[in-house]
């Protein structure tokens, strides 16, 4: 705790003999803080997943289109419920953005 504590007060005897590095020290922070604010974002859309439903009941399937319901999630696999449709290699097209929460 010392050494961080002696750091810092290098740092601003540091800043009072250059002026000019006081922009550069509020600046650079901001922008990163602007730009990475934006960038990061921790929304889940389109997760590929693969379920197997092997027992095949009301209650399985029902557990099945609650997550695939959601739009957040599709099957990336053949789809277990119906075997007449195939294997989706991209998540399915939607005109907006689901509300994942």
């Amino acid at each position: 705790m010392y050494a961080l504590l002696s750091v810092v007060i290098k740092e601003f005897l540091q800043l009072r003999q250059d002026k000019k590095m006081i922009p550069v020290m509020i600046v650079g922070p901001l922008a990163q803080l602007l730009a990475l604010g934006y960038a990061a974002t921790l929304d889940v859309n389109n997760v590929p997943i693969v379920l197997v439903d092997q027992d095949r009941t009301a209650e399985s399937r029902g557990l099945v289109e609650r997550f695939t319901g959601s739009g957040c999630l599709w099957t990336a696999g053949p789809s277990l419920r119906s075997s007449s449709r195939p294997a989706t290699a991209t998540p399915p097209r939607r005109a907006t953005a689901p509300a994942c929460s």
